[in-house]
């Protein structure tokens, strides 16, 4: 029995090691080790800033926003300082007063594992010399990037950028049919933040025989995503909840629509849907002011963590040039 504890235990410190090393250095591992060590990591092994009482709090409105002040948001592949202002926004002070471009969007708008100087629209106020305001947040779906829309200062806005992510598909779903946003209960957002400050916790317990194997135990036990809508549905229901949002209504307001997801997920097909529909609308409307472009092509490899599922500064800079051109 002695003997088989003994086997036991040299088989989960040698695993232990070999998902320790691949965090630690992930570009010396071949890319199915890494591949499957990423999804433990999206999965099980990063705090998010969404649901940290450091970082976060929350919102009857859109769930959540960030707290005003400093907080660090530190993972395998990065550390840095989320710095909210006076509306909980990842941006400066000054840029709530009169921006011409707003940014909508999720965790890529947001800036999430670089700091906020590096982000696509801190290189994109750089580069136009435009005041740009950043009104974004993880995990946001269309509907609650349009509410926080409706609270900002948009007397001197020319245009807004709408940062789309094809895990927005299930939260407009429910936007969509429901005619409305349904924000969670404080007590379901304490309970999902409780669960995020364990991860936390855990993560920074000094080494013990077993700490990275549950991770990989931790990651198995998420449930399954649903199937998502289809390109098409994806369109409608995004286009259908502008239509009821004052963005729909604001006449003078260029929109630009950015597709922009992880890694290997292709965003043609909610392109090619989306600019299907602005086509042939009879009556076009707000449509008129639609561009829709995709990121796809313009992204490499390089431009993305090798562990986290967003962009490393290249990126952002290669986002903030395509934009650039929509712009000029």
């Amino acid at each position: 029995m002695l003997e088989w504890i003994i086997i036991l235990l040299i088989c989960v410190l040698m695993l232990d090691g070999i998902i320790y090393a691949v965090f630690k250095n992930p570009q010396s591992f071949p890319n199915a080790l890494t591949g499957f060590i990423r999804m433990v990591n999206i999965s099980a092994a990063r705090p998010q800033p969404s649901y940290d009482p450091a970082c976060s709090k929350y919102d009857f409105d859109v769930n959540y926003r960030f707290r005003e002040g400093q907080c660090r948001h530190r993972s395998w592949e990065f550390d840095v300082t989320i710095k909210g202002n006076s509306l909980g926004l990842p941006d400066d002070e000054a840029s709530l007063d009169s921006p011409e471009i707003i940014v909508i969007g999720d965790s890529y708008a947001a800036g999430w594992g670089v700091e906020q100087e590096q982000a696509f629209p801190a290189r994109l106020e750089q580069l136009s010399g435009k005041k740009v305001l950043v009104a974004a947040a993880p995990s946001y779906a269309t509907g609650r990037e349009l509410i926080l829309l409706e609270q900002l200062d948009r007397s001197a806005v020319k245009t807004v950028i709408i940062q789309y992510s094809e895990n927005d598909a299930f939260e407009n779903f429910e936007v969509f049919k429901n005619g409305e946003v349904r924000p969670i209960h404080h007590m379901v957002y304490r309970s999902i933040s409780q669960t995020n400050l364990k991860r936390k916790r855990y993560l920074e317990r000094p080494y013990f025989p077993g700490k990275y194997v549950y991770l990989v135990y931790l990651a198995f036990q998420q449930p399954t995503a649903p199937a998502p809508p289809d390109d098409d549905s994806k369109a409608e229901h995004f286009l259908e909840i502008i239509a009821r949002s004052e963005l729909g209504k604001m006449d003078n307001v260029k929109i630009i629509v950015l597709s922009l997801n992880q890694e290997h997920i292709p965003d043609q097909g909610f392109i090619d849907a989306l600019t299907a529909r602005l086509s042939s609308e009879p009556d076009p409307g707000f449509y008129s002011r639609i561009t829709a472009i995709g990121t796809t092509d313009a992204l490499t490899t390089e431009d993305y963590f090798i562990l986290d599922d967003h962009l490393r500064p290249s990126g952002h800079q290669k986002i903030a040039e395509l934009l650039m051109k929509t712009l000029d």
